[in-house]
């Protein structure tokens, strides 16, 4: 799993709220729910009576209707797994607490992580205790699982008495986390070449890069081939090797995501032969189709 200063990939759910108790006996029935779903393929399901709203990249708030900002605080957290399998690795467990007192500096963590079965996956579970902002003791409970090799979780934040009024909630769209394959515009699926040629006094040179975009949404980049020449001769090297990813489209958008963690988005253009990957006209990338 990455630093806490890697940008959230998925979803950021903040839902601060107060209640007393005839809107916290309201806010524990059971209501009709939402599905939030992601450009990535992620998607969660979150109660009716909740607002939801885009912050940033891969940040969303969603607020009750009873919601008040002096009160609890409720966050869906995602982010590449950097290779991990579960969420109690040691680095991992590092990384969230390093993300959980970011928010909240006066928590501290108690106890071990807690891992379940989920599916073919392991759900964490990693608690916190201290005071909040206002000096009032609060708990905090955080739910991680790797979900096609994100981390993805709900972090719950209250108070003794109003931590568990929405500890149901969470929990529920925690279980509700699931992934299905994005789609993908077709006509630019196939193998596309890439080339570069340069000059400089009387060495020249030139390289091509292969890009393959299945059409089940995986796709892989590299098979480059360098050649240069000069007056004193010329050659040919394979830099061989390729990098495996997933790919989908977005209206004219396609994003990359490779498995080292890296990611790629392109404004694109295309044509029976020919792909442009355009974000302003220095960054640019023409490929060629080759089958």
């Amino acid at each position: 799993m990455k630093t806490p200063t890697t940008s959230i990939l998925l979803a950021l759910l903040l839902l601060p709220a107060t209640l007393g108790a005839q809107n916290a006996a309201k806010a524990a029935k059971p209501t009709a729910d939402r599905t939030y779903r992601h450009a990535s393929g992620f998607f969660f399901r979150y109660p009716a009576a909740w607002k939801t709203r885009a912050v940033s990249e891969g940040v969303f708030v969603l607020t009750p209707r009873d919601a008040d900002p002096d009160g609890e605080l409720m966050l869906v957290l995602g982010d590449d797994a950097g290779g991990l399998t579960k969420a109690s690795d040691p680095r991992a467990v590092r990384a969230l607490d390093q993300i959980v007192r970011s928010i909240l500096p006066g928590l501290t963590r108690t106890g071990k992580p807690e891992d379940e079965r989920r599916g073919r996956s392991i759900a964490t579970t990693l608690r916190w205790r201290g005071k909040g902002g206002n000096g009032r003791p609060i708990r905090a409970k955080l739910r991680v699982t790797i979900l096609q090799g994100r981390a993805v979780g709900v972090l719950l934040v209250g108070d003794e008495k109003r931590f568990p009024l929405r500890e149901p909630k969470t929990d529920a769209v925690f279980a509700s986390f699931g992934f299905t394959q994005p789609k993908g515009d077709p006509r630019v699926v196939g193998t596309w070449r890439y080339d570069v040629s340069y000059v400089s006094g009387d060495f020249t040179g030139a390289s091509c890069t292969y890009l393959t975009l299945a059409a089940d949404g995986t796709c892989r980049i590299g098979g480059t081939r360098l050649g240069v020449g000069s007056n004193a001769g010329s050659g040919m090297t394979d830099r061989g090797g390729y990098t495996a990813g997933t790919w989908h489209t977005q209206g004219k958008t396609i994003h990359l995501r490779w498995k080292d963690g890296s990611s790629e988005s392109w404004r694109f253009y295309v044509s029976a032969d020919s792909l442009l990957f355009k974000n302003s006209p220095r960054a640019k990338k023409l490929w060629k189709r080759c089958r």
